[in-house]
């Protein structure tokens, strides 16, 4: 009788497969249309606003009536999309002149993919060398500004890290380009530890691959925030612009962790 010999992958197949699974799984994610498997974690966001209501269970922070409406074009894919408004005159809310979603408690995870489309029209969202926040993952009452977000600045994306040891660190990501869809799929792992982890894709390319804290110890995981948020606009200032509008839509949220999100 012949035995089959057990045959361990060569160095290099190995790294192809390291390669691989990073596409394999943005595809899953949604990114280029695909379905998501049911055993590829849990489904706690999912969002295309084509039905009656949007953002279930979480919370909008908007001061103002358009600050959060639904939109018939731009779409990504659908017939609806999100959109946020923001101009220098708002009143503020929440502390800080923003339009946002805060996402609930029940959508905190250790580990995550947050995937999202992104729409910056040309007259409404001009080149500003100040920061726009349109993600943030803030860790609540106590914790000050968030340890990790996604911004806008100059035209440019970046992903921002702040707090002990992080001395605000930037990532630059790619440019703002006006008026096309953007696609971001990111891949968190939430710690203050060197085992935290952020990787992001954007429209298909990998643009970023981050190793160390992400959050600040002492408090819980995150909740995640989209929409628009301009500190620099805060008690009344202005910079180069006077109004900010975004869209978004094709919104998901896929905690890899439950246990740990569970138990935190």
């Amino acid at each position: 009788m012949r035995i089959q010999e057990q045959v361990n992958p060569s160095p290099m197949v190995v790294k192809l497969q390291l390669c691989i699974y990073p596409f394999f799984i943005y595809k899953l994610l949604g990114c280029f249309s695909v379905a998501i498997p049911p055993n590829l974690g849990e489904l706690l966001v999912e969002e295309n606003f084509e039905g009656e209501s949007y953002f279930r269970g979480a919370k909008l922070q908007a001061a103002t009536a358009y600050g959060f409406r639904v939109a018939e074009l731009p779409v990504y894919e659908g017939t609806r999309s999100g959109r946020f408004e923001l101009r220098d005159t708002d009143p503020e809310a929440s502390g800080g002149t923003r339009a946002e979603f805060l996402f609930p408690e029940a959508t905190k995870v250790k580990e995550g993919w947050y995937t999202f489309a992104a729409y910056f029209p040309t007259e409404d969202y001009q080149r500003d060398t100040s920061m726009d926040h349109i993600n943030q993952w803030h860790q609540g009452k106590g914790s000050g500004s968030p340890a990790l977000m996604l911004i806008t600045e100059n035209d440019e994306f970046f992903i921002f890290l702040k707090g002990k040891g992080l001395k605000h660190q930037r990532y630059a990501l790619g440019e703002v380009r006006k008026d096309v869809w953007h696609r971001f799929a990111i891949h968190i792992v939430h710690s203050s530890g060197e085992d935290g982890m952020v990787e992001v894709w954007l429209n298909e390319n990998k643009v970023l691959s981050y190793n160390g804290p992400t959050m600040y110890s002492g408090f819980g995981y995150p909740r995640w925030k989209v929409g628009l948020y301009k500190d620099d606009w805060n008690h009344s200032r202005t910079t180069d612009t006077q109004k900010r509008v975004y869209y978004i839509d094709d919104v998901k949220l896929i905690c890899l962790d439950p246990g740990a999100a569970a138990a935190n």
